[in-house]
């Protein structure tokens, strides 16, 4: 990946504390997801979850509104962080960050490409890349960036209909993979696949060491997945995937950004795509097998780029009529541990009750620390071998 260039490429402060793995804590800048900041009220494990949502997010709006977040020196993005500690159950979580009390203060940067060679994209489904991020996807291809698109599951469905007959899970899975080769060819991207069966959502140690193997290959600047808090049990399959797999990987990305598919992401970045957004729409409509047999997601795509223009600096009519996709922007230590804190202590609300997906990503989280020691004694038994 070669060293990090001296610019953050989001994130204000020190460049040091966004090098090397974005290792925010190091500077002090991210406190430890284990214990509240100094000074900051301790919430008991499940109080906030037995609480109704409105007097919750009236708490959490007076807290945002004490702050002064757009003159902090540690950076925008980390003050809701330290709001979230202490909140047990994911769902309500994710549904007071939906309800987007933090857009009065928050103020999000324009994204930009500069400085970063390399990007990796984790996308669960054979569309999700476009719909979330395909104006950046299209930036980077102008840009000469290199860049792979690593779908996690084989798009296997059941119930699609296809010019009047009821397709078979392979036929959908063939179908999806020769229109996302397509998709990946006029995006100028790499193509690759975990191959996880999208009906059983069969995840097992071998994705899991396939995802280190592309990492260590690829070794991207920059990986973008699912944000934290997309609503699908699908993909937070991708985002704990990722947090595994970086465990323990030198060099690490320097940050995760995570992209929007189906809810508005705790957003601190985003990209006015609107020179691209025709281009993005007909690369959109390669999935035929998904804006025919579903639902035009086209026409959805076009939808949620104008309804992202609301992050724009200017609310002025013309200078706000565009198309802008959105990020919620991590350094890769900071993304790990958001992902610990709120996604390993309970696998059954993570995965919406979803039973057998929940007992197998918590078997591979307890795979995860394995993997990494058995691929370190592989790699060191060449050297014990040939010495003397």
């Amino acid at each position: 990946m070669g060293s990090a260039p001296a610019r953050a490429l989001l994130l204000p402060g020190p460049p040091d504390a966004h090098a090397a793995g974005g290792r925010a804590a190091a500077a002090g800048a991210f406190p430890s997801p284990h214990r509240p900041p100094r000074g900051a009220a301790r919430t008991a494990p499940g109080a906030l979850a037995a609480m109704i949502l409105p007097p919750f997010l009236a708490r959490l709006a007076s807290r945002l509104n004490r702050r002064r977040f757009g003159t902090r020196a540690d950076g925008p993005w980390r003050f809701l962080v330290r709001d979230w500690r202490g909140i047990d159950d994911i769902t309500l979580l994710a549904a007071a960050l939906a309800a987007e009390t933090w857009r009065a203060r928050l103020r999000p940067r324009e994204l930009s490409l500069e400085g970063i060679p390399s990007l990796l994209l984790l996308a669960p489904h054979q569309d999700d890349e476009l719909i979330g991020a395909g104006g950046l996807l299209l930036e980077a291809r102008d840009r000469g960036l290199r860049t792979t698109v690593l779908f996690v599951t084989d798009g296997a469905q059941t119930g699609i209909e296809v010019d009047g007959r009821i397709l078979e899970p392979a036929e959908v899975a063939a179908r999806r993979e020769a229109e996302a080769r397509e998709v990946c060819r006029g995006l100028g991207a790499r193509y690759a696949c975990l191959g996880i069966d999208n009906v059983t959502m069969a995840v097992g140690e071998e994705h899991l060491r396939a995802l280190r193997r592309h990492l260590a290959e690829e070794r991207p600047a920059v990986v973008l997945v699912p944000w934290l808090f997309d609503g699908s049990p699908k993909h937070r399959v991708a985002v704990q995937l990722l947090h595994h797999a970086l465990e323990g990987m030198e060099p690490a990305p320097r940050e995760v950004w995570g992209y929007q598919v189906n809810n508005t992401p705790f957003a601190n970045g985003w990209l006015d795509v609107t020179r691209r957004m025709e281009e993005k729409l007909r690369l959109l409509e390669i999935y035929a097998s998904q804006n025919r047999g579903l639902r035009s997601y086209v026409h959805l795509a076009r939808g949620l780029g104008a309804w992202n223009a609301r992050f724009l600096p200017s609310k002025r009519a013309g200078e706000s009529e565009r198309y802008v996709e959105i990020f919620c922007c991590l350094p890769t230590a900071a993304f790990r541990s958001l992902v610990e804190e709120h996604y390993l202590r309970d696998p059954l609300r993570t995965y919406l009750g979803k039973d057998e997906l929940a007992r197998r990503m918590a078997r591979l989280a307890r795979a995860g620390g394995r993997i990494r020691a058995t691929e370190e004694l592989s790699e060191a038994s060449p050297r014990r071998s040939s010495t003397p």
